[in-house]
């Protein structure tokens, strides 16, 4: 089943990526098993293979979107916001190996599986700033080499941030998973 969704293209601003082509989906019912077709206006001079990120606003769905990469060929940021998404699992981000930066900010997410990451391995940013995180496991972050920052700010039982530069909460990615451990423990 095919789902036509509206959608538009800017150039915004994403930190750490060179410029960010970004396609934009707002207030979309997004059915779990349709294969999307994204409908806009690209900029002059754009075409798909030039998206390299992603926004959800106010959607609505229960599962992530699948086959965006089939689409967009070349994405490298996501950003899913007020979407009351209430879980992601490693399945549904499979394809996507190229990403940079994840953004899962006012959301209703619960937990975070141990390996929800494993296929990410470029990513540098992951922001999951008000969910309701109540479990995460600290492994999640294992063989993610290239992380540089972290964000569980105002996520019901969790409340720091990461920077490698050492400017936040954590100074170090050990003391991020000593954090999440600490929580498991209580």
């Amino acid at each position: 089943m095919s789902q036509q969704i509206n959608s538009t293209f800017e150039i915004t601003n994403w930190p750490f990526l060179k410029y960010a082509y970004n396609n934009i989906i707002r207030d979309q019912n997004i059915n779990e098993n349709a294969t999307l077709k994204i409908i806009g206006n690209h900029l002059n001079g754009y075409s798909n293979k030039d998206v390299n990120a992603i926004s959800f606003i106010g959607c609505k769905f229960s599962k992530f979107p699948q086959q965006l990469t089939a689409v967009f060929p070349n994405i490298e940021a996501i950003y899913i916001y007020q979407s009351n998404m209430p879980y992601i699992l490693r399945e549904d981000l499979k394809e996507y190996k190229k990403i940079k930066q994840f953004y899962i900010e006012e959301n209703k997410i619960t937990f975070l599986q141990q390996d929800l990451l494993a296929d990410m391995k470029s990513l540098e940013i992951f922001y999951v700033h008000e969910n309701n995180l109540l479990y995460v496991e600290p492994e999640i972050f294992d063989n993610l080499g290239n992380i540089r920052y972290i964000n569980f700010d105002q996520c019901s039982i969790h409340n720091f941030t990461f920077n490698a530069d050492g400017s936040k909460d954590c100074k170090t990615l050990e003391e991020v998973k000593k954090k999440l451990q600490e929580k498991h423990q209580n």
